[in-house]
């Protein structure tokens, strides 16, 4: 009986539908567009934060696939000693991340690749911090690139994933409903889609047992889900290495 009930309040992840082409740059547009609305901008400010406040100061960030690059820009824009490769699953969003870090004075200090981060050949704990912003939902099991960031993370590295919440079917259209009227029109849809095929609390909580660390929190709003594990400088980066000799 409880388990007929909870896959009925509980009906499982939808798997993510992405888009090709012309529609691609609609959502990319999309996403411009919402980057100047409060909401997001403040949102985003507070992820940017999050992910300076776990403790590196210096280093290497991974940006896994936040829209637009905003994020990785926005931590080298504040912190100076930090270095970017941004990480997407298109060649329109990564030139779009470009041209963008290119007009804000970040083309040497960010780099970008396309294609799945887990088939990627970054060495073992290369990165000193790895964020990455309402995507991870987007592969139809997350559970490989969460253990490739675990992988390619330094030990002592900090890591920050956040994505969108997805509540039970008797409340996933009303949620839809009230939040998706934050999105530009042309996202409403990818709204939708990604709700659905978003996480419970509980999915992210196991998830996050993938980084294989005690330092690993999972927290959640309204909102969102999110997990985060906070780290440290690390003593050899050759980003240090770098300023001894300046």
């Amino acid at each position: 009986m409880i388990r007929t009930l909870r896959r009925l309040v509980d009906p499982g992840r939808q798997a993510f539908a992405g888009r090709d082409g012309a529609d691609e740059e609609e959502e990319i547009e999309g996403w411009v567009e919402a980057a100047g609305r409060p909401y997001f901008s403040e949102l985003e400010e507070r992820f940017v934060e999050r992910a300076l406040g776990l403790g590196v100061s210096s280093g290497m960030v991974l940006d896994l696939g936040s829209p637009l690059g905003l994020v990785a820009m926005k931590m080298l824009w504040k912190r100076e000693d930090l270095l970017a490769m941004g990480v997407y699953r298109t060649r329109a969003m990564a030139d779009r991340a470009r041209d963008t870090a290119i007009e804000w004075g970040l083309g040497d200090r960010m780099f970008f690749q396309v294609g799945e981060p887990f088939r990627f050949r970054f060495k073992d704990g290369y990165f000193d911090v790895v964020v990455s912003d309402g995507v991870l939902h987007q592969w139809s099991d997350p559970a490989p690139v969460v253990a490739e960031v675990a992988r390619i993370a330094k030990p002592g590295g900090a890591v920050l994933i956040r994505d969108l919440v997805r509540p039970n079917r008797f409340r996933i259209g009303s949620h839809i409903r009230r939040h998706g009227g934050r999105y530009p029109e042309r996202l409403r849809d990818v709204h939708a889609r990604s709700v659905r095929s978003a996480f419970t609390p509980g999915e992210f909580l196991e998830l996050s047992r993938t980084l294989g660390s005690d330092r690993v929190r999972v927290l959640a709003d309204a909102t969102h889900v999110v997990m985060e594990r906070e780290g440290g400088d690390d003593p050899e980066s050759w980003v240090v290495e770098r300023e001894r000799y300046r």
